[in-house]
């Protein structure tokens, strides 16, 4: 297995951990079998956030019928 890979910025103006795609495909992707693929915490602000022109900020969609 290999160790995760991890960030750290000290100046606010540079993310940690910066993924893109500059083919028009998802940038960063987060999956798991059995907990969250992706989770953000904070404790002065959004935990995840999310911007968009065109489309929904942030979308999902839940298979789950009772959920």
């Amino acid at each position: 297995m290999n160790p995760p890979l991890e960030g750290d910025s000290s100046n606010p103006s540079v993310p940690a951990v910066l993924g893109s795609n500059s083919a028009g495909g998802i940038g960063v992707k987060g999956s798991s079998d059995t907990y969250q693929g992706v989770s953000g915490v904070s404790v002065t602000n959004s935990g995840v956030a999310g911007e968009s022109s065109q489309f929904h900020a942030i979308y999902g969609v839940s298979h789950d019928p009772n959920n």
